[in-house]
């Protein structure tokens, strides 16, 4: 009885939290042991549009650790300098919304980083470290995948990273595409082709950090990851089937509720290959994501699916599916010198933002204007 009381207030508490918050980004990993293979798959649901620029960096590429200028505006708190540096290994990227900060990235050795929004206190002065290499949120995942060729050596920068908390702007959405926002909500999450998960939050002034598996292996947007696992411990041991809303809570459900499909048939039947694994994982996509309905009637909300990655870390290659093209896209390392000298886009979405969905939330902004 103690424990069903548990975890009803458990469920009460963390729902009634998040449910006013946004509904975002789901991201599930799976390791076949017969492959020797991990696959990564993430939705970014976020209302409004996203171009998801593609762009494939070489070795060598000089980047930044500060935040940009936006709309006019410098993202950057801390009034720090620009801190260039020049990236140890090749990348292939996602640059997200006005902004094109790097929401997802690969490198050539396998290294996934990619960032999910979290609705919580940041007071990153808390954390800071006297030493350490001060790094804004923005470019967090990408100077970590720019430098790191290991779920090791991505601990080891995180121990000696300050990740700084800085403003947002440029997202187009649930912040309009040119309004600043005072805080950089984020969870940065790493994985290889191990199988293991590197989870870093930054909480009530506190960096925690996660490494493992087991409840790592799907992480949605809300709520901070000592709540997740809490919840696992008490409600999955419940055999309850997972609902359907865009609430981050049943995402998170449905994309476990689905991998343990996917190994019970494993075990069973076998996998054949990749060709078959990366199927079955885009069905896991397709169970955890928002979808492209575009709106969630149980929470009266707007989050759609704006498009959905896959990404073998064995083989180095990266699908992405947006909701409003015809054609799933695959880019791999062949796709662009890694020792070249200029960065190069590999693709984007090639509808304008007059084309994206308007609804009463975003019908105020430039492009729903018609």
């Amino acid at each position: 009885m103690k424990k069903q009381l548990l975890t009803l207030t458990l469920v009460a508490t963390t729902v009634g939290a998040i449910s006013g918050t946004a509904q975002a980004c789901t991201r599930a990993l799976y390791h076949s042991d017969t492959l020797d293979t991990t696959m990564v798959t993430r939705s970014m649901d976020w209302e409004g549009y996203d171009q998801g620029v593609v762009r494939g960096v070489p070795r060598g590429t000089v980047l930044d650790t500060r935040a940009p200028t936006v709309y006019g505006v410098d993202l950057n708190k801390s009034g720090g300098a620009h801190q260039v540096y020049k990236s140890k290994h090749a990348m292939i990227e996602i640059a997200s919304f006005d902004a094109e900060f790097v929401t997802e990235a690969i490198n050539e050795h396998g290294v996934l980083g990619q960032i999910h929004y979290l609705n919580t206190d940041w007071q990153d002065e808390k954390a800071r470290v006297k030493g350490n290499q001060d790094i804004d949120g923005q470019r967090f995942v990408q100077y970590v995948i720019a430098n790191a060729k290991s779920l090791d050596e991505v601990e080891s920068i995180i121990n000696n990273t300050n990740i700084r908390d800085q403003k947002l702007g440029g997202v187009p959405g649930l912040y309009d595409a040119n309004t600043t926002v005072n805080h950089f909500l984020a969870h940065f999450i790493f994985a290889d082709n191990s199988g293991e998960t590197v989870l870093v939050e930054m909480v009530n002034g506190e960096k925690k950090l996660y490494r493992g598996t087991g409840s790592l292996d799907v992480i949605s947007n809300n709520p901070t990851f000592d709540t997740m696992t809490e919840m696992d411990r008490e409600l999955l041991s419940e055999k309850r089937f997972p609902t359907a809303s865009i609430n981050s809570i049943d995402r998170r459900y449905r994309a476990q509720y689905a991998l343990k499909e996917v190994k019970a048939y494993e075990e069973r039947f076998g996998i054949r290959g990749n060709k078959q694994l990366s199927n079955i994982i885009e069905g896991v996509a397709h169970e955890m994501r928002s979808g492209y309905t575009k709106w969630d009637v149980a929470y009266d909300a707007n989050f759609p699916t704006l498009w959905v990655s896959q990404v073998d870390l064995k083989n180095k290659t990266l699908k992405l599916d947006r909701w409003d093209t015809d054609q799933v896209e695959t880019y791999d390392f062949s796709m662009f010198d890694v020792n070249g000298k200029q960065v190069v886009e590999l693709g984007r979405n090639t509808n304008k933002r007059e084309s994206q969905p308007c609804t009463n939330i975003n019908k105020n902004q430039p492009f729903c204007a018609i």
